[in-house]
């Protein structure tokens, strides 16, 4: 705690790196009580070894002497410095995405749903007056259980924009889109707003994310996104800095109740 109050980060993606992984590990602590190594082995086993040799740059900033970590994990994961501010991702969808694909991207922001879960989204699925229910595609149990979301003014407005609405129960709603189509789209859409590794992943992040910084339950939230484990929710849990200073302003809201307390002996 000590080290950081004369640590300034030079960039969101290392503050967010103090905020998210090194002050859960090692606030409150000595430097004689942390253990390293076991650290150290955890997030190996958690991040991709672009996002490991952040958090041990940041550690190395402090003044720590950290050996090499390599990561353990094989596939590309979901890095830290990959969040972006929910007013980032809506710029892209508003203003880079061709109309034709707007709608879709903004299902897949507000409903937080993967791409390939919203290619196979059939009318039936879909209930206007309740929200969408379906069986996430991405799922390795045999008796999967179905995800729901609700119905919210945002994403029932992008379901607005859809020209052409299915007829039949086991029609789709986006008949004649291709996974490698989106995917391209929502690329270069990202690539011209200047984040060259923007996916469609962002648009299922920004609905974390919003929702976290509206104080919406991470347990809520892993339900939401059919996370099998929280650890993956709170990958998301960066924190704004005006909810830093709500927190703290608490102590000014409770504290005049305290001190009269004190002074009367109750």
């Amino acid at each position: 705690d000590d080290l950081l109050v004369n640590y300034k980060p030079r960039s969101e993606r290392k503050a967010g790196i103090v905020r998210c992984q090194l002050l859960p590990s090692f606030g409150g602590k000595k430097v004689s009580e942390m253990d390293i190594k076991t650290w150290a082995d955890e997030i190996a086993e958690e991040y991709a070894q672009s996002s490991v040799g952040q958090i041990v740059a940041v550690m190395r900033e402090l003044g720590f002497e950290i050996p090499a970590v390599k990561s353990k994990v094989l596939s590309k994961r979901f890095g830290i410095d990959q969040i972006l501010e929910e007013e980032q991702v809506l710029t892209v969808i508003h203003n880079y995405v061709p109309p034709m694909y707007r709608a879709f991207c903004l299902v897949g922001a507000y409903s937080m749903l993967r791409l390939k879960d919203i290619l196979e989204m059939r009318k039936m699925d879909v209930d206007l007056k309740k929200g969408i229910t379906l069986i996430p595609s991405k799922t390795k149990s045999k008796n999967p259980e179905p995800v729901f979301i609700p119905w919210s003014d945002k994403l029932r407005d992008a379901f607005d924009l859809i020209e052409v609405w299915p007829m039949r129960d086991k029609d789709l709603w986006f008949p004649g889109f291709k996974s490698d189509n989106i995917t391209t789209v929502v690329r270069t859409a990202f690539h011209k707003a200047g984040i060259p590794w923007g996916s469609f992943k962002q648009l299922r992040h920004f609905g974390a994310c919003y929702l976290i910084n509206h104080d919406v339950p991470l347990e809520v939230i892993q339900r939401l996104m059919h996370h099998q484990n929280i650890k993956t929710t709170q990958i998301y849990a960066r924190v704004k800095r005006e909810k830093l200073q709500d927190a703290m302003s608490v102590f000014d809201t409770n504290w005049h109740k305290s001190e009269v307390n004190d002074l009367t002996g109750v």
